[in-house]
């Protein structure tokens, strides 16, 4: 986000985050806006304070997960997956 990558907006519904808790949580940190626009939820989905959420250093996402998150954002920014790299290297 802070080398100007675009991302897809964020769901809410009535202020709570439907989908793209991590997008979110990376604007914050990257200090940066992200689009939002409205959405719907369903009877399963809980509300939880922002406050009461323990953020972890954990990778949960697969090798295989992170090569196709990375190169769909190097398709979405119109650039290579060797710049992606680059990008997360630093």
């Amino acid at each position: 986000m802070k080398a100007g990558f675009k991302f897809d907006a964020i769901k809410v519904c009535d202020n709570l985050l439907i989908d793209g808790h991590h997008r979110y949580i990376a604007s914050i940190i990257a200090d940066v806006s992200i689009e939002s626009f409205p959405s719907t939820k369903n009877h399963s989905q809980i509300t939880y304070n922002w406050s009461d959420v323990i953020l972890k250093t954990n990778e949960y996402d697969s090798p295989t997960d992170i090569k196709y998150h990375n190169f769909n954002d190097a398709k979405r920014n119109g650039t290579t997956i060797e710049e992606v790299k680059r990008i997360l290297s630093n």
